[in-house]
């Protein structure tokens, strides 16, 4: 979801999203937010906006 971000998308379809929501649209939530902490704190995002394709490796 981030490198899709980084290349400049306004929006990101999620594969598995629907097999997750199964069990709780709260739970998927949390999820992907979790997910995307992960990912901005590992490439020392803190924000959104931060994300772009600087991020790319090669």
């Amino acid at each position: 979801m981030v490198r899709m971000l980084a290349l400049g998308t306004d929006a990101v379809l999620l594969g598995r999203a629907y097999v997750l929501a199964l069990a709780s649209v709260a739970r998927l939530l949390e999820l992907i937010a979790s997910e995307m902490r992960v990912a901005m704190t590992l490439t020392g995002v803190r924000s959104i906006t931060g994300i772009d394709g600087t991020l790319l490796a090669g």
